[in-house]
């Protein structure tokens, strides 16, 4: 499983869980709702993205982030998430380099009131690997994923790499 399939995972939780509390949402105006949460996930990764270290071992991702959105009279739901998170990659070869960072990600996505609709999502992060060796790597990914009334998702675009 490759490492940035694993940032999406994390990310996604927190996309599907923001939808859930905002779906049963209904106004005639514009409605406002707050959300904090916390989410982390532990898993094998054997890539992270063009330019980055290659890595297998065991991913631990703590993440923090605020969700806002409203919900417009013609029934779209319109959302802005930001996440701080901290990435530690622990190799299962303890003579390989582990790795420690941090991240930004803001996250905008689009829906139907009650959710059979159309959903639309798009991420940008930004963040700082360091390796035990010594080495630095600077993270970018933007994702864009559309999922259709009968939950097939599509990427059109997903890059992830590090300078």
């Amino acid at each position: 499983m490759r490492h940035r399939t694993l940032i999406c995972a994390g990310a996604l939780v927190a996309a599907t869980s923001l939808l859930a509390a905002a779906g049963p949402a209904h106004a005639s105006g514009l409605q406002r709702f707050d959300n904090t949460w916390t989410e982390q996930d532990f898993s094998h990764g054997d890539e992270i993205g063009a330019g980055c270290p290659s890595f297998v071992g065991t991913l631990e991702e703590d993440l923090s982030g605020r969700d806002v959105g409203f919900l417009t009279a013609d029934g779209i739901a319109h959302v802005h998430t930001t996440v701080q998170g901290v990435v530690t990659l622990t190799p299962d070869d303890p003579a390989d380099p582990s790795f420690h960072g941090s991240y930004a990600m803001v996250q905008t996505g689009t829906y139907t009131d009650g959710g059979s609709g159309t959903k639309v999502m798009t991420r940008a992060v930004n963040g700082t690997l360091a390796g035990s060796d010594g080495s630095s790597y600077q993270l970018h990914e933007t994702l864009h994923l559309t999922t259709d009334g009968r939950g097939r998702s599509t990427v059109s675009l997903d890059h992830l790499s590090c300078s």
